[in-house]
């Protein structure tokens, strides 16, 4: 009998090893599963975070590069409708206080306005020269088409004398439109929708006053 007990007691040796075995190789799935883990991770980390960040920085820095440029636009916009009341306003004043034709409006005050070099009698009109009446046209439009104009003139000032007007210095003389002719006419209706300047969220009029409005869609001037 002892002889029986001493053969058995090297198996359990054999079955502790066994056993240790059964465990690294149970271990063994888990370890590569940590490291599959581990390097998804990392390729993200290296890949596909900074592709993202890349994205984002690029998608917003265009439409800020964007609203800039429309921005400058919408300014020089601004400047233009100044510009055409400035001329507007001069016509009435050398013809008995009367606002031109509304057909003619572009040809009535072209001769009128503002010079590059007031005090120069052979300066050309502002904005620019060469005779392209650019300041009859919106530069919103003007750079994308070329001679159209978007500008149009209110039909309600058709020849109108101004001293006989109330409240001519709150109404819409010239303002950003959908027509694209010249000596365009029409009235508010025709402000384009959506909106032209500044990513699509004003139009700009000029009032009787001379004070130039940014207006958002809806609102009046």
């Amino acid at each position: 009998m002892s002889d029986q007990a001493d053969e058995r007691e090297p198996d359990a040796p054999k079955q502790d090893s066994h056993k240790a075995a059964d465990e690294v190789l149970a271990a063994r799935p888990r370890r590569q599963l940590s490291v599959r883990w581990w390097w998804l991770i990392s390729l993200f980390a290296v890949c596909v975070f900074p592709l993202g960040i890349t994205w984002w920085t690029l998608n917003y820095g265009v439409k800020a590069l964007q609203g800039a440029v429309e921005g400058r636009e919408g300014e020089r916009c601004q400047t233009r409708l100044k510009a055409l009341w400035q001329g507007l306003s001069l016509y009435a004043e050398q013809n008995d206080g009367r606002l031109p034709p509304a057909a003619l409006w572009v040809d009535a005050s072209w001769p009128l306005m503002p010079k590059q070099k007031p005090n120069d009698p052979n300066s050309k009109p502002l904005d620019p020269i060469n005779e392209s009446e650019s300041v009859f046209r919106c530069p919103s439009i003007s750079k994308k088409r070329t001679g159209e104009y978007g500008f149009a003139y209110s039909i309600a000032l058709d020849g109108a004398a101004i001293k006989s007007l109330d409240g001519y210095d709150a109404a819409p003389l010239v303002f950003d439109s959908i027509l694209m002719g010249r000596n365009a006419v029409s009235g508010l209706d025709t402000l384009p929708k959506p909106p032209r300047h500044r990513m699509s969220r004003f139009n700009n009029v000029v009032l009787g006053s001379g004070s130039v409005k940014a207006v958002a869609l809806g609102d009046k001037p």
